[in-house]
Formats: structure tokens, C-alpha cells, sequence
């Protein structure tokens, strides 16, 4: 939430988020639906549309376009599901 006060104190539209899907331990084991138990992306969605601060969903790829594209699909739904329209991916 702090960086999300910072983007809106200072006419910052959006704020990039990173680490909040299951996965960033293990490669091959990245999820673009399932977010880490203790990171709320619920709330963090919610707080900053609150602050009219757009979040921008970050999807690391790990270098596996392959599992990626097995759930492109159902990870652009979560997105739209939770009111998210930018994504950046890597």
C-alpha cells in the first residue's frame, strides 16, 4: 500500500506488481491464477482503485513462453475478474 500512496501523491497512475503469484520459487511451477497466501491481491486491487491508482499485473514468464501460453487463457480471466486491464510480461 505504500507504494500505492506514493503513485497517488504524486500523480503516479500505476503501480506494477511482482512476486504475488505462486511460483517465483520454482520456475516451473509458475501459477497466474493462484496468488501467495500471504499477498492479498484482492486488497492491493481494491486499495489502489481506492486511491485511483491503477495496478499492473506483472507475469514473469521464467523463460517458459510454453507454461505460459498453457494458461494465458485463464490468467487474462483472472485479470478481467478482478477489474485488471494492463499486464506486463516478461
Amino acid at each position: 500500500k505504500e507504494y500505492i500512496d506514493f503513485a497517488a501523491e504524486n500523480g503516479i497512475g500505476a503501480v506494477l506488481v511482482e512476486g504475488w503469484n505462486v511460483g517465483w520459487n520454482g520456475w516451473k511451477n509458475a501459477r497466474f491464477t493462484k496468488p501467495y497466501p500471504d499477498y492479498d491481491i484482492e486488497e492491493v486491487v481494491r486499495y489502489g482503485r481506492e486511491k485511483g491508482v491503477d495496478i499492473i499485473m506483472h507475469h514473469e514468464t521464467y523463460a517458459d513462453p510454453a507454461n505460459y501460453d498453457r494458461q494465458l487463457d485463464s490468467a487474462f480471466q483472472y485479470m478481467k475478474d478482478l477489474g485488471l486491464h494492463v499486464v506486463k510480461t516478461g
